[in-house]
């Protein structure tokens, strides 16, 4: 049985348009942090190349936040993160976000998914458990979900999307879950220097015995996020590839570390990554949380060359062997093809509208994996996107572990 009806699909449709229209308005010559101030908003934390506002909302002890910042190199990132059209892959994410805090999420109604015009689109209802911050009461809420792109007035592309909680929400699971209230809009802009703004609003009222000034600091505290989700992606395409596992997984070898050629043994204990099954030692670790599906996470291990290769949105051609043309259709080469192709709109264009006779299709929501590519996508693509400081520094890492190894065993031989 459906949760809402198409009439009402219709009219909550239109009301998160609403919003995202309100926060795609014309700037009036003024950038985004001049706006936020003149909107009541103060300046409160600057962390990460983000910018934090807050300002008081009326007939409610808790505050309005909102994210101004450039911490994103690329729109793949935000992609293959933020676009969750099933139950398996909203649950990764959440696991994620939220780590030991995560409880459960699930897709619960889908009325419309991606197409090749538009492979960001998503309209449905989804529902998430878990322990608020700073507290220790659980909380869920069951919310729609809007996203798509669009165009400004500038003509900049632009990735939105955009939650807010049902007003009448399911009753709770058990009796120790507080149902709450949430409210968000986030933009991802293009500019035309080639930057990646992002903008995030949010408001969240936790409800239950939860007091106000208490919340409001943790929140503060906790935000923004947007600068963990390039890291965030790159761990959910570990997660996707440990669970399409390369043909000759069964046949590593499994006498030294992948990562740094360290030779293991029985006093160097050797773990196995979960993605491609090499053999590595703890210095070469990297432990990812995983939600599991009785509402809780566990950190499961991956080796340093499985995460640096998990930067590039194109998962390596052997872990194609499971793939369907309906995979291949929405694979993110496909969007990274749309993106990399599509031309800027004129500045005479305006953001894209809910036309009145828009007509609803509830499908099935089975489960079709957004983050491989095909063979010959791969080949088209010639170059890998610079590292970030982070990356950059654990390839130094390996290299200089490695070196390390060969003048050891060079020494050792020579003496010998």
């Amino acid at each position: 049985m459906p949760i809402l009806d198409d009439t009402a699909l219709i009219s909550l449709q239109k009301q998160l348009d609403q919003s995202l229209q309100k926060m795609l308005k014309p700037s009036s010559g003024l950038s985004r942090d001049h706006e936020a101030l003149r909107d009541g908003y103060k300046l409160v934390k600057v962390k990460q190349g983000q910018h934090l506002y807050t300002r008081t909302r009326a007939n409610s002890p808790f505050l309005e936040v909102l994210s101004i910042g450039h911490s994103l190199q690329s729109l793949d990132d935000v992609l293959d993160l933020c676009y969750t059209p099933t139950s398996e892959e909203l649950r990764m994410v959440e696991g994620l976000v939220h780590g030991e805090k995560y409880l459960d999420a699930a897709v619960l109604e889908t009325t419309f998914t991606a197409t090749l015009d538009d492979p960001f689109r998503w309209f449905g209802i989804k529902f998430k458990q878990h322990f608020m911050i700073g507290g220790f009461e659980k909380r869920q809420t069951t919310y729609a979900e809007y996203s798509g792109t669009t165009i400004d007035e500038l003509g900049q592309r632009v990735l939105f999307v955009v939650r807010e909680s049902l007003d009448q929400q399911p009753p709770a699971s058990t009796p120790d879950v507080v149902c709450y209230k949430l409210r968000s809009v986030t933009l991802f802009t293009e500019c035309q220097n080639g930057n990646i703004q992002d903008i995030h609003y949010s408001y969240t009222d936790p409800s239950g015995k939860f007091p106000a000034w208490l919340f409001n600091q943790q929140l503060v505290i906790a935000m923004p996020i947007t600068h963990r989700m390039t890291l965030l992606a790159q761990k959910k395409r570990l997660l996707l590839m440990a669970k399409h596992k390369p043909l000759d997984y069964e046949e590593r070898p499994t006498r030294s570390c992948s990562s740094c050629a360290d030779k293991l043994g029985v006093f160097r204990h050797k773990r196995f990554c979960l993605a491609c099954n090499h053999v590595m030692c703890r210095r070469c670790t990297v432990k990812v949380p995983q939600a599991l599906p009785m509402g809780s996470v566990a950190h499961v291990e991956f080796c340093k060359r499985c995460f640096l290769s998990a930067k590039d949105p194109n998962v390596p051609s052997q872990h194609l062997a499971w793939m369907d043309e309906d995979a291949i259709q929405f694979s993110v080469i496909a969007r990274r093809r749309f993106y990399s192709s599509q031309p800027s709109a004129p500045p005479s264009m305006t953001p894209t509208s809910v036309p009145d006779e828009i007509k609803y299709r509830r499908s099935s929501v089975g489960y079709r994996n957004s983050s491989i590519t095909t063979t010959a996508s791969i080949a088209d693509l010639n170059h890998i996107e610079e590292q970030s400081p982070i990356f950059a520094q654990m390839d130094e890492s390996i290299k200089t572990q490695r070196d390390l190894v060969e003048k050891i065993r060079s020494e050792f031989n020579r003496r010998n």
